[in-house]
């Protein structure tokens, strides 16, 4: 019979046991193959070293979610599992042995990457200091993840305020001031305070209690909010529809944004980039172009909830599958907000864009480097490049979005976690080569010169599942005629509008495929299929 101890630690075994054994099994398979594979790779052992750190990092993924002990697997606001709260053991128990198999487990994934890519470092390996921070962020998340937070909204920004206050004065001390401490010692304390808060939250929990805020000034709250309460009736079930899906996913992408970009651009200020101004410019640049369409494809399979965003309960269509509307309207409304939502998220990069670039005196070299992209071109040309990319840099952002949103409106949660799974690992695949490429530069011709053989192999799957998705939905009545001939209208602009700027960028270097193909490769890029997947995707839900 097991101790209450190892009987606890022993949940994560229980309940992912077929997963466990096979990320043994990948593990013991990467720790004798890493190094004959390196050494029979040659001079391309990089490349391997690559692959493996790709492969390590999916199953560090797969072990951290399932060792974080959460009342609901995968949801980081559901808290401590409240089956345990009537074990006949003491909290201390409770959340020391927990946190004793975190602390283990980030150890062993640091000690198995030491082994399996000895290569990857210069020097030696550091030990002690990689473990302790592995250690002490993961205790912190466990720890704010079993406080007993009333809202999700408010666990999110007191872990935003709880990381920035423990992480940004050291960084800051370091990089800025050039103060050196000992980092180890630091880490140290920050560990015992996550082992302290976590004993002290699941107590809290145990006894039923539930943090929120007092925010003084309630009764203002309430005045704005009663100010800005719709008070006439709508003029539609489409025009109400749309109402309710801004009040639930309008601001989700425009809050991640502002979060991810504000943080990278306080590094990018803090760190020697601030001192290259060019460099400063251009990273910005490329980071506020890359921030939208990033957290769009983070968040496009949760946007096909009914429920607001910040509901940490499992995807659900709730009364939405009672409301007497018929699919394709529910679905255009989740199409407009998607819309506005990535208007408002490029809102945002704007503003923050121009604060940064005006609070850091480097619009001269932002301007000097806008106008030496457009050096090659003609000022016509340079003008319809500038318009076609205003208007393609929200599209893309909306097809980003929206990329997930057939599956997200399934409802069933295996396939929103098969999306999400095949999501990262199709992205990590693909991270490789491209990585290998910065290293080979010589073989980027033949890459591109490659383009059309990628288009011919593409395009027979995009048309199947366009033919075979229109066919279904419209015999099924679930989309109409406006409703098929908008898709398209959509599809055709996206595909010319891309076919254009692909067309006027690439002019002026004399490309090794003519414009035939390049129309090719906009048609397979535009969105279509989406708009049949997703009424038939609501449809399956509705109907379950």
């Amino acid at each position: 019979m097991l101790t209450p101890g190892l009987t606890i630690i022993a949940q994560p075994w229980i309940r992912h046991r077929v997963g466990m054994r096979a990320v043994l099994v990948a593990l013991a398979i990467l720790l004798i193959a890493s190094r004959p594979l390196i050494a029979w790779s040659g001079g391309e052992w990089w490349l391997i070293r690559l692959l493996t750190v790709a492969i390590l990092s999916v199953i560090s993924g797969y072990i951290l979610n399932a060792i974080l002990f959460l009342d609901r697997e995968g949801d980081l606001a559901s808290g401590y599992p409240r089956r345990l709260f009537v074990l006949p053991v003491s909290a201390t128990t409770l959340a020391f042995w927990p946190m004793v198999l975190n602390v283990a487990t980030v150890t062993t994934l640091w000690l198995l990457t030491v082994a399996i890519v000895p290569d990857s470092f210069t020097a030696a390996p550091p030990m002690l200091l990689p473990i302790l921070l592995l250690a002490a962020a993961v205790s912190w998340l466990q720890a704010m993840v079993w406080c007993p937070f009333g809202a999700s909204w408010y666990r999110l920004v007191v872990c935003l305020t709880v990381y920035i206050t423990l992480a940004m004065p050291p960084l800051v001390a370091k990089l800025v001031f050039e103060i050196d401490f000992p980092w180890e010692l630091l880490l140290t304390a920050y560990l015992f305070g996550a082992w302290g808060l976590a004993y002290w939250a699941v107590s809290r929990s145990r006894r039923g209690d539930v943090w929120m805020p007092r925010l003084k000034g309630g009764k203002l709250v309430n005045l704005a909010s009663g100010a800005f309460e719709r008070r006439r009736s709508f003029g539609s079930s489409a025009s109400a529809q749309l109402w309710f899906e801004a009040r639930c996913h309008l601001w989700m992408l425009p809050s991640i944004t502002f979060w991810f970009l504000a943080v990278f651009i306080v590094f990018l200020a803090a760190t020697p980039f601030r001192a290259t101004q060019p460099v400063f410019s251009t990273s910005l640049l490329a980071l506020a172009f890359a921030s939208p369409p990033l957290m769009a494809l983070s968040v496009s399979a949760r946007f096909g909830r009914f429920e607001p965003f910040w509901w940490a309960g499992s995807p659900s269509i709730g009364f939405m599958g009672t409301r007497p509307m018929t699919t394709q309207s529910l679905v255009v409304a989740k199409f407009r907000n998607a819309l506005a939502s990535v208007l408002l998220a490029w809102g945002v990069v704007v503003v923050l864009v121009a604060v940064t670039v005006l609070g850091s005196e480097t619009w001269l070299d932002t301007v000097e480097l806008l106008r030496k992209a457009a050096r090659p071109y003609e000022a016509r040309s340079a003008w319809l490049i500038a318009s076609l990319a205003l208007i393609l840099t929200p599209a893309l952002s909306w097809k980003c979005l929206t990329s997930g949103l057939p599956f997200g409106l399934t409802g069933r949660r295996w396939v929103v976690e098969s999306h999400a799974w095949v999501f990262a690992a199709v992205t990590m695949a693909l991270a490789v080569p491209l990585v290998w490429l910065v290293g080979h530069r010589e073989w980027l011709p033949t890459l591109i010169e490659s383009i059309p053989l990628f288009i011919v192999a593409l395009a027979p799957f995009k048309a199947i599942v366009a033919v075979v998705g229109f066919r279904k939905a419209i015999g099924r009545r679930l989309i109409d005629g406006p409703y098929t001939a908008g898709a398209l209208a959509i599809w055709l602009a996206f595909t010319l509008c891309m076919w254009g700027l692909a067309w006027l960028v690439t002019s002026p270097f004399d490309p090794p495929f003519s414009a035939f193909w390049m129309l090719g490769a906009a048609a397979i890029t535009s969105p279509l299929g989406r708009f049949a997947l997703a009424p038939l995707a609501l449809d399956w839900n509705r109907h379950r």
